[in-house]
Order: structure tokens, then C-alpha cells, then sequence
């Protein structure tokens, strides 16, 4: 199950990517992008609380799709979305500024590293949980709990991380873009 989940981000990313690429508004997404870098304001706490937001709106429906038999497909959508949202945004990021793009990202790399297999697993154990009967569920319910507690704390260490590195990457993508 868990891989079945790691296998909907992937399946995301490559439609994001592919989504991207037959984007017809091409100019105007590498016009916005390159005004973005270029005039970004670094500023940590800003980008703390927005990816603080963004992880909130992703956690709410996870934690949620969880208790119910259809939540599974709610797991399975996030995690999709969440896919091709990385895959859309890598895509334009290396298409606008080739291996220089590559700092750009370093931001999401960290959390895709975290957030991914933690949804996969969460996702995994909602699955197996349930289908079981009754008894057992009293059971499923404590380690749901258990997972949804550490699925908080890595997407709350998600949005410190991803928040600070952002800035700071900017800031180094900025000086780059700027001197080529």
C-alpha cells in the first residue's frame, strides 16, 4: 500500500510536468517567475507561515480522509496533487533558468524528502486500519492517533524548514539570476 502511494506522487509529477510543458501561457508563467525571483523580499517569517498554511490546508483533509473507507481517495488526491503541483513547479523553474533552477528547488527537495513518505505511510496505515473488524479498530485508532501526531510534527518541522531554506535560497537564486 505505502508504495502504491509513492507511486500516485510520482504518476503527479510526471503530470505536472507534462501539464507544464503543453501549458499554453508559457510566456506569461516565465515573465511572472523571473519578475518573482528577481524582486523577492527574504523574509523567513513570511515564508514560514505560508508554507505553515499550505501544509495546514494539505494536513486537514489527510487527517480527515483517514477515519472514513472513501478518505483513502482523499489521501490518494493529496498526495497526487501535491505530486504535480512539484512536478508543474520544478518544471518551469528548469525550463526558465536550466541548472540554475536546480537552487531554486533545493527548498522542496528537503521536504519532499519528508512530507512524501510520511503521507505514504499515514496513508498505508489508514488503508490497513480500515478494513479490520471491530476489536481490532479499537486498536487502529490508537496508532492512528500516534500517526497523525508525528504527521504534524513533520509538516510543522516541514514549514520551519522549507520556510527559512526558501528565503535563503531565493536570496542565492536572486544573486544568480542576476548575474547571467
Amino acid at each position: 500500500m505505502f508504495f502504491l502511494f509513492l507511486g500516485t506522487y510520482v504518476i503527479g509529477v510526471a503530470a505536472g510536468s507534462i501539464g507544464q510543458v503543453k501549458s499554453a501561457r508559457q510566456a506569461e508563467m516565465y515573465d511572472y517567475l523571473s519578475s518573482a525571483v528577481t524582486e523577492y523580499n527574504a523574509n523567513a517569517s513570511k515564508s514560514i507561515k505560508s508554507v505553515a498554511a499550505d501544509n495546514i490546508k494539505l494536513f486537514l483533509p489527510v487527517a480527515a480522509g483517514g477515519l472514513f473507507k472513501a478518505g483513502i481517495l482523499i489521501i490518494a488526491a493529496v498526495i497526487f496533487i501535491k505530486g504535480y503541483s512539484a512536478g508543474f513547479s520544478v518544471t518551469a523553474v528548469l525550463r526558465l533558468y536550466g541548472i540554475r533552477g536546480i537552487v531554486l528547488c533545493g527548498a522542496n527537495f528537503l521536504s519532499i524528502l519528508f512530507i512524501i513518505p510520511a503521507l505514504a505511510y499515514y496513508g498505508s496505515v489508514s488503508a490497513y486500519g480500515l478494513i479490520w473488524e471491530l476489536e481490532e479498530r479499537r486498536q487502529f485508532y490508537k496508532r492512528y492517533f500516534f500517526c497523525i501526531v508525528i504527521l504534524a510534527l513533520i509538516m510543522l518541522a516541514d514549514s520551519f524548514t522549507r520556510g527559512f531554506l526558501s528565503s535563503l535560497f531565493m536570496k542565492f537564486a536572486g544573486v544568480i539570476t542576476k548575474t547571467a
